[in-house]
């Protein structure tokens, strides 16, 4: 299937035929080798040495190498830097921008073991409330977050167990002082009904990824992934955008995806805003109404909920 946005690959039945087991023997010796290794590894990154990310990244199985990236982040949940979490080692295991890439991602999380100070989640760290990034600079480029704007539009897909999930389709306009300098004009072949049509569509050039840098500090990876159908590109002095159309900031696609995530009914943390596609959640035990990620959260968030729980 050939589609006119970033997020489709070629090679899209690839990791389908793949047998992922969390039980498999290469991703359990690779939290192996963190849990043996962990005393020295924890203390290069409180002191902000390079030595232990490049090591957890040499641990994972090379055959995972180009489906998966290995971040972390050092006192902080979330984004958040909290009290609570100022020796807090946080782990993120991220597919890399190819949804089939997904299943290795939740492979690797659910083996995942308990280790003191180490907090493991899927997805890169994201918090509703980021504010958006102003300015991309490249060598030879600045790309401002008004250069875009957006279209969006709900559509239902259909589930293998008949019901429709809703996903968010996107417009993006450029302006046409840089759209010519981030894109490139592609004949894209699709096939409908088993009749071929063909189109000129505007792909992002793979030199400037200011895009996908925005949309994932707005949205988060987890919903570029599991909850954006395709993006298309186009420079704002092209036909099909005439006057009448309008093109709101790139914030707004965060009201878009309420309207699609209480499709769904997420948990989400009451503190950090992290959902249950990035981290496992709990209830709080003794008001089972509020939701937190992890303790930190729940601590961090208490004088506000004690009066209420």
């Amino acid at each position: 299937m050939a589609q006119h946005t970033h997020l489709t690959v070629d090679d899209i039945s690839q990791l389908h035929n793949m047998k992922i087991d969390p039980e498999s023997k290469d991703i359990k010796e690779f939290w192996y080798l963190i849990e043996k290794n962990w005393l020295y590894l924890y203390n290069s990154l409180i002191n902000y040495t390079d030595n232990a990310i490049i090591m957890i990244n040499n641990y994972l199985p090379k055959s995972m190498n180009k489906y998966i990236v290995i971040g972390v982040t050092v006192g902080e949940v979330n984004n958040q830097e909290l009290l609570s979490s100022k020796e807090l080692i946080e782990l993120y295991i991220s597919p890399k921008y190819k949804i089939d890439n997904i299943p290795v991602m939740k492979a690797l999380y659910i083996a995942r073991i308990n280790i003191k100070n180490l907090n493991i989640s899927c997805y890169g760290a994201y918090h509703p409330m980021n504010i958006p990034i102003e300015n991309i600079n490249y060598n030879d480029l600045v790309v401002n977050y008004n250069d875009f704007g957006i279209q969006t539009q709900i559509v239902y897909k259909q589930l293998d167990n008949g019901l429709k999930s809703p996903i968010l389709n996107i417009l993006i306009c450029i302006r046409k002082s840089i759209a010519y300098k981030i894109l490139k004009e592609e004949k894209i072949i699709f096939n409908n009904n088993s009749k071929e049509t063909s189109r000129n569509v505007f792909l992002p050039d793979v030199k400037y990824n200011a895009i996908s840098i925005l949309l994932s500090n707005i949205i988060g990876e987890y919903n570029m992934l599991n909850h954006i159908g395709y993006i298309e590109y186009i420079p704002e002095d092209k036909s099909q955008t005439i006057e009448s159309d309008s093109f709101v900031e790139l914030s707004n696609i965060r009201n878009e995806l309420k309207i699609v995530h209480s499709n769904n009914n997420y948990l989400y943390c009451n503190y950090c805003g992290r959902n249950e596609l990035q981290s496992k959640i709990f209830r709080c035990v003794k008001c089972k109404k509020i939701h937190y990620c992890g303790k930190f959260c729940q601590l961090a968030d208490y004088t506000s909920h004690k009066n209420i729980c």
